[in-house]
């Protein structure tokens, strides 16, 4: 429904020679494959078809594996099983945003690179042609910040995404995250925060329940105070599911 263009392979070393053929926007792997987990294809991924966005579909037992392939395989996300389908369309969504985002700043990189190596050139013309040239630079310079700024805002995107999923999964639409971002944010401009600090802090604020994700259902949607002694300690890692989750 969505009009991608999906092929699918039965393992790892199928899926490698197949992006030798094809160059494909996204990947979607599961963890436990024959021959080789998704952990080692992604990285292999990585490694050979670097623009290829990664995704990795996990069980709740991978959890151990799943920082190597943050770390290693630079994953751009990943989806605990089972998953939601809409979920799932979400994130793929995202990771084609990213992907364009990241085709508009390469190819605006190289555009500045070619104007640079025109402005040595130019330095030796006379004065009029220089300010022509000037012109060309200060509009390249105009859409790569353009482009920056759009994608500042796919992030922001897809973290307000991240944020309705984890309130879906809890059953609840509290918008506590929406909540700490206004207030950590007026706190800020009340420091004086340069204009980068407080975008900083924003971000922050909305990535802060991220780790939830890679919690089991039945911890998101049980209250606290009715938590065992082992489920408050496997409640209380997620925050470090978070810092591997957007350490990249």
């Amino acid at each position: 429904s969505k009009g991608w263009d999906i092929a699918t392979a039965s393992s790892g070393k199928e899926a490698i020679l197949r992006a030798e053929d094809v160059l494909f926007d996204v990947i979607v792997s599961d963890m436990r494959m024959p021959e080789m987990n998704g952990a080692e294809l992604l990285g292999v991924f990585e490694e050979r078809f670097s623009s290829t966005v990664r995704i990795l579909l996990t069980g709740y037992s991978d959890i151990e594996v799943l920082g190597a392939a943050i770390n290693e395989a630079h994953i751009y996300n990943y989806l605990a099983k089972p998953w939601d389908d809409s979920m799932l369309t979400e994130i793929i969504s995202g990771a084609l945003r990213f992907r364009e985002s990241e085709q508009d700043r390469l190819r605006l990189e190289e555009l500045t690179k070619v104007q640079n190596i025109k402005l040595g050139k130019l330095a030796l013309l006379l004065n009029n042609r220089v300010k022509e040239r000037a012109m060309e630079v200060d509009q390249a310079l105009a859409l790569l910040e353009d482009a920056h700024s759009k994608s500042q805002e796919s992030l922001l995107d897809s973290v307000a995404v991240i944020n309705h999923i984890l309130e879906w999964k809890e059953g609840r639409a509290h918008g506590q995250s929406q909540f700490v971002t206004y207030y950590s944010v007026e706190i800020a401009k009340q420091l004086r925060f340069s204009q980068i600090d407080i975008d900083t802090v924003r971000l922050a604020a909305l990535l802060h329940r991220v780790g939830m994700l890679g919690l089991p259902d039945k911890l998101r949607t049980k209250p606290i105070y009715n938590f065992t002694e082992e489920e408050r300690l496997a409640y209380q890692q997620y925050p470090l599911w978070g810092e591997r989750s957007i350490k990249h």
